[in-house]
Formats: C-alpha cells, structure tokens, sequence
C-alpha cells in the first residue's frame, strides 16, 4: 500500500524532532517504515481521518437526554454505544475507553447533584474526541498536521500535535500495536 508523499515527509521530518522541556534536540531514528515514530504517526493520522469519514455517525449518539422534569441526565447505554463506536476505529485503547466510562460516570453524579435544564448540558458542550467546539480543525489538518514527538519509549509515547490547536496524544503499544490512550487540547497556537 503505497502512502501519500506528503505523510511520509511529515513522517520523515517527525522522526528527528524531540521535544524537550521546550528546547529541540535531534537524535537518529530509524527510517523504516516499521520504525515506531512512522507507526504512531501513521496511527494518530488514520484515527484523524477514520473520525473526520465517521464525524456525523460520531456525534449522532445522544450521550444527554432528559428526564421528566426536563433535566439532563447521562444516557449510559448510548455512551456505551459510542465508546464502541469510536473503539471500532481499530486506533483507541482501552485506557481511552476506561477514561470515557469514568468521565460520563462522574458526569452522570454531577448531573444528579446539580440538575440542569437550560442551556448545553455542561461537559458535553464540546466535541469529546478533539476537545474543541471546531473538530474539523484537526481532523481537515491532514497533511498540514506538524508531529512533536515529547517522548517515545519501549511502549509508550507522548505526541504533540500542531495545526491550529495543539492536542496532546498519548499512546501505547500492544500487541505490536500503537493505540491512543487519550487526546487533550492544549490550546490555540495563533
């Protein structure tokens, strides 16, 4: 399968950029396509462009309703649905997984301490995967998307994404395979 020219010079250029304490650093990598920075690259990458393919799908699960009183309360079968969803990707792990049911948990006790009716149901007045009201500014960064590699270990590694965001990418490797732990927004680069 051949990969588009422009991922593999992203690819290329990636594998030399550390990023440490805010100072860069070049260190040799490998080149070969099966080295680890071109896998998580490629697996941030794939998940970017399977979430921008299957967006509407995404935001399609009613993950609020309300109840009679016209309160929000958090519609546990349909997160279960969507984390299942998002798990079909092939590119989140279960530490990912883990961290949504413990978010929606801790959503559904704040929702029954402090019910709340008007306005976005706090917490999910944002899109979940990307952390931003404007996910298309990351899944649409494509080609543009500048990889930081903050660190990489036997299976463990830390990326920082840049486009008009920065999102932060842990990932972990099991059974030869890198998979997303979690994504956090670090905020607007302009």
């Amino acid at each position: 399968m051949k990969k588009p020219a422009s991922f593999l010079v992203i690819c290329f250029l990636s594998i030399f950029l550390f990023v440490v304490n805010g100072n860069c650093t070049v260190r040799e990598i490998s080149f070969s396509p099966e080295s680890d920075s071109t896998q998580i690259a490629h697996t941030i990458q794939s998940f970017l462009q399977w979430y921008k393919v299957n967006y509407r799908k995404s935001i399609g699960f009613r993950l609020v309703g309300t109840d009679k009183n016209g309160n929000y309360f958090v519609n546990k079968k349909n997160c279960k649905k969507y984390l299942k969803h998002l798990k079909s990707s092939g590119r989140i792990s279960d530490a990912y997984i883990s961290h949504w049911n413990r978010y929606f948990s801790e959503m559904e006790q704040k929702f029954k301490k402090n019910p709340q009716n008007e306005g976005p149901p706090e917490g999910f007045d944002y899109d979940l995967v990307t952390g931003t009201q404007e996910p298309d500014l990351l899944y649409n960064a494509g080609d543009q998307l500048i990889y930081h590699i903050q660190q990489i270990e036997k299976n463990h590694a830390v990326i920082i994404t840049s486009d008009i965001w920065n999102h932060r990418f842990a990932l972990t490797k099991s059974g030869g395979k890198w998979r997303i732990d979690s994504i956090d927004v670090m905020g607007y680069t302009e």
